[in-house]
């Protein structure tokens, strides 16, 4: 914040991409027109342009301020700015189909472009970039790396089966082991978990409940365990279906897994 309360967002004043169409500066901060060239005031400038009522001015001010920020999350923040306000470079270049920034991020990273443009596929299209990801993993003689890095890309996009896939990779077998030469990490399997548990595919949410259930009855935690499966067993997911029968309550699951114990 500027002394009047105003937002003043992170520029980098050595960037090489200058602010398109400024008129003071070339892509190489170099004099244009024989104006002396100077980033604070073109930074100042761009600021107050953010702030007028012609749209076409302020959201050209916002895409450009875009590629001067070097924090990501306000580089996202300028871009859908400037994209909600129309702006078609803002929209179609910078910030594509992603929804929130965790999309937009990860689109953004250099391993994702890489591994999409290793598979020859097309970066937008998030089904086929999910079933090539699970082929890739699958097939012993590919990098696993990049499969799994295309796997996370359509994950953040909201992609529920891939969230689910995450967590079994990430989770690894029964013992926690590596699965299908997959690295296994428990923190980024109980957050994809979490994901799964918030989407609206009920198969996928209903399983990552159940999931989640088995969890923490791995940690004897079996009194937290039960609304999961509970939760699962509303959605409709088999196995916690008859996991909690007709149990109503906490209680009534112990004394019906005492009674099939028999």
């Amino acid at each position: 914040m500027n002394p009047n309360g105003d937002h003043v967002y992170p520029l980098l004043a050595t960037s090489n991409t200058p602010p398109v169409g400024t008129g003071a500066v070339t892509y190489r901060n170099e004099p244009m027109y024989g104006i002396p060239v100077d980033i604070p005031k073109a930074e100042y400038w761009m600021q107050k342009a953010t702030k007028v009522d012609d749209i076409e001015i302020k959201r050209r001010a916002l895409c450009e301020m875009g590629h001067r920020t070097t924090h990501p999350q306000t580089k996202y923040q300028l871009y859908k700015e400037s994209a909600d306000l129309g702006d078609r470079l803002a929209k179609e270049e910078m910030i594509g189909n992603a929804r929130n920034f965790d999309e937009w991020y990860y689109s953004q990273k250099p391993e994702f472009k890489a591994a999409v443009e290793k598979a020859g596929l097309n970066p937008q299209d998030t089904n086929a970039i999910y079933q090539f990801a699970l082929e890739w993993i699958r097939d012993v003689s590919k990098d696993r790396k990049t499969g799994l890095i295309l796997l996370e890309a359509v994950a953040y996009r909201g992609h529920a089966e891939a969230m689910d896939n995450l967590y079994e990779y990430y989770l690894g077998d029964v013992r926690h082991e590596s699965k299908d030469g997959m690295p296994v990490n428990l923190k980024k399997a109980e957050y994809w978990i979490k994901k799964a548990m918030q989407v609206d595919d009920i198969k996928v949410k209903g399983r990552a409940f159940c999931n989640m259930g088995h969890r923490l009855g791995e940690q004897h935690m079996a009194q937290s365990a039960y609304p999961y499966y509970a939760e699962s067993a509303k959605l409709g997911y088999y196995y916690a279906v008859e996991l909690i029968g007709n149990a109503k309550n906490f209680e009534e699951w112990q004394e019906l897994k005492r009674r099939r114990r028999g």
